[in-house]
C-alpha cells in the first residue's frame, strides 16, 4: 500500500524538483516538504535518491534572507510552510546554517493577536471571540493573527528531538504555543481552526485540526488529553471524514498512544474512485504506513 503512494509521488514530481498540490500543477513547498518526508519515512531507498536530492534543491531555493520561506517561486515573502518544512528536515552537518536561520526566523515569527489595539477591541466587545488575546501562536502570513494549524507546524519544528542547540527564545515561544492552543480547545475536546467560542456559541471541531493539535501538544509533552483523545476517536469513528482528515487522525491517535489501522478501504473513505487525489493525501498516507509516522 505504502508502494502505492511512494510510486505515485515519483511519477508526480515536477522537473523543478518540487511537488504540485496535484499532478501537473506548479510546485509548492507544502506538497513538497510532504513528499519528500514520505520518501525519508521509507529511509530514501535507492530509487529514491534523486528524487529527494532535486525537491532538497528546489527547497533550497525558496530560502529567502530572513531565514524563512517562500511558499513557491512566484510568491515573494515568508510563509508558514517554512515551519513545516522545519519541522519534518534533519539538521544534517551540511546544511546547518540554513536551518540555524530558519529557526530564528520561526522564533521571531509571532501573530498579531497580542498588539494592544486587539486588547482594546476584546475589553470593548469580550464577547466578539473569547479566548486569551496575549497569546500569540503563529500564523498563516506575516501580519496576521495566529491560528491553530501554523502554531502546531511550528511547535512540532522547535519542539524536535533533534534540536542540538540552545535557540533563544524558543522554550518561551513553545510554552506560549502551547498555551494557545489549550486555551483554544473547544468544548468537545477538539480544535476549531482558530477560535473555539464566538458570539456565545461554541464553535464545532474539526477533524484534521484536531488531530494536529493533539499529535503536537503529545510531542510537546502535555498529558492530560483525555478529552482530545476520545473526541480524536469519535471522529476517525465517522464514516464520513476525509481521506485527508483521516490519516491526520490515524498519525494523531498512534502518537496518543490509541493506534488505529489505516487500511487500503480506511483510507479511500471520502473518495469515490480510491484513487489519489492529491500529494499531501498521498505523502501522509505513505508516511502512516512507515514505521517512522509523521516525523
Amino acid at each position: 500500500m505504502a508502494a502505492s503512494r511512494l510510486d505515485w509521488l515519483l511519477g508526480a514530481q515536477n522537473p523543478d524538483g518540487g511537488w504540485g498540490y496535484s499532478q501537473g500543477k506548479a510546485s509548492w513547498l507544502e506538497p513538497t516538504a510532504y513528499a519528500l518526508r514520505a520518501l525519508g519515512a521509507w529511509a530514501m531507498l535507492d530509487r529514491m535518491v534523486p528524487s529527494g536530492r532535486r525537491a532538497q534543491r528546489y527547497i533550497d531555493r525558496l530560502q529567502r534572507a530572513d531565514g524563512g520561506w517562500q511558499a513557491s517561486a512566484l510568491v515573494f515573502e515568508s510563509h508558514w510552510s517554512g515551519a513545516l518544512w522545519l519541522g519534518l528536515e534533519g539538521a544534517s552537518r551540511e546544511r546547518h546554517a540554513r536551518w540555524l536561520a530558519g529557526l530564528r526566523w520561526l522564533v521571531a515569527e509571532k501573530g498579531m493577536d497580542g498588539g494592544w489595539i486587539r486588547r482594546v477591541a476584546a475589553r470593548l466587545d469580550p464577547e466578539a471571540v473569547e479566548q486569551d488575546m496575549a497569546l500569540r501562536g503563529w500564523p498563516w502570513l506575516a501580519g496576521t493573527n495566529s491560528w491553530v494549524e501554523p502554531t502546531c507546524h511550528a511547535m512540532l519544528a522547535l519542539s524536535r528531538d533533534s534540536l542540538a542547540v540552545d535557540m533563544p527564545g524558543r522554550a518561551a515561544r513553545l510554552e506560549e504555543g502551547r498555551r494557545l492552543l489549550l486555551d483554544r480547545r473547544c468544548r468537545d475536546g477538539g480544535w476549531n481552526y482558530g477560535n473555539r467560542r464566538v458570539r456565545g456559541h461554541d464553535l464545532p471541531s474539526y477533524p484534521q485540526t484536531t488531530a494536529l493539535a493533539l499529535l503536537t501538544l503529545k510531542r510537546c509533552g502535555v498529558a492530560d488529553l483525555q478529552a482530545s483523545v476520545e473526541q480524536a476517536q469519535r471522529q476517525w469513528a465517522d464514516p464520513s471524514v476525509s481521506r485527508l482528515a483521516r490519516v491526520w487522525l490515524a498519525l494523531a491517535l498512534r502518537e496518543a498512544g490509541h493506534p488505529v489501522q489505516l487500511d487500503e478501504s480506511g483510507a479511500s473513505q471520502g473518495s469515490a474512485t480510491g484513487m489519489i487525489v492529491d500529494t499531501i493525501t498521498a505523502a501522509l498516507e505513505a508516511a502512516a504506513w512507515s514505521s517512522q509516522g509523521y516525523a
